[in-house]
C-alpha cells in the first residue's frame, strides 16, 4: 500500500537493536500504524516525510491493527 509517512518513535530491543513504530496516512486518509523490526530497518530505512510503498503482514494486537514491515 502507498502511504504518506507522518512520524516515528524509535525504541531499542532487549538485544540493543533499533526498531521503529511508524504512523502513516493511506489514500483514504485513514491512520496506519507500522512496526519496523531491526531486520527490515537494515534494508529499508525511513528517510523523512513523504510517500512510502509499505508491504508486510497485518496483525491485530489488543484490538489495534498494525502492519509488520
Amino acid at each position: 500500500m502507498l502511504d504518506y509517512y507522518i512520524d516515528q518513535k524509535a525504541v531499542v530491543t532487549k538485544h540493543l537493536a533499533s526498531m521503529y513504530f511508524g504512523t502513516c496516512l493511506d489514500a483514504e486518509m485513514t491512520w496506519v500504524d507500522t512496526i519496523h523490526f531491526p531486520a527490515s530497518l537494515q534494508c529499508y530505512t525511513l528517510r523523512g516525510r513523504g510517500f512510502y510503498l509499505i508491504t508486510g503482514k497485518v496483525v491485530e494486537d489488543f484490538g489495534a491493527y498494525n502492519v509488520e514491515v
